[in-house]
């Protein structure tokens, strides 16, 4: 491994802690309390302006380290803000994400705090959300693979608007960044 990889690394690992996404657009479940169980339904919670254009998103779940993107729900509908996500042979470990983005303009609207997904059988050592039994479930059963498509696929959207994403560089992260683009000559 070369000098430029680990620096590229690096950058682009701190740059996941250093940005924050503001706005209008705010995962409230899962949390960094949230142990995901294998073979069991979580949920999933966002509310977002009721004025911002927002139809519809993408969801994507991935591990901070690196380990792969698992393509979750393509035109997830914006309300009624929750969704039910059931999850079967998923490596247990922690560091994993949710991303709502724009996957054709590349937009992210939001994205949930790290939490944790636990072995088949196991139980959470805190009291989790209930599934709301109202929302849509959608099952996420293989780990991360460039070649699965989305595990759901919703009818199409009309997007009237991208939704204004403000995304916020948090604690000197925007001068990292820019760093890391002279040291490595690409951008994390």
């Amino acid at each position: 491994m070369q000098l430029s990889d680990i620096i590229s690394t690096v950058c682009g690992l701190l740059l996941v802690f250093t940005t924050s996404v503001s706005g209008y657009f705010l995962v409230t479940s899962p949390t960094t309390d949230s142990q995901w169980v294998n073979g069991q339904a979580n949920l999933v919670s966002w509310d977002k302006e009721l004025k911002d254009d927002l139809n519809g998103f993408d969801i994507k779940l991935l591990r901070l380290d690196g380990n792969g993107i698992i393509l979750v729900a393509r035109n997830v509908v914006t309300k009624p803000g929750t969704i039910n996500i059931y999850v079967e042979n998923i490596q247990p470990a922690s560091g994993y994400v949710l991303a709502f983005v724009n996957t054709t303009q590349g937009i992210t609207h939001g994205r949930s705090l790290p939490f944790s997904i636990l072995k088949a059988g196991s139980t959470p050592s805190s009291t989790q959300p209930t599934p709301n039994d109202k929302a849509v479930t959608v099952s996420v059963t293989s780990g991360p693979d460039p070649t699965v498509p989305f595990a759901t696929e919703f009818p199409s959207i009309q997007h009237t608007g991208a939704g204004i994403s403000t995304v916020r560089v948090a604690g000197g992260g925007l001068a990292f960044a820019v760093a890391c683009f002279v040291v490595t000559g690409m951008f994390v």
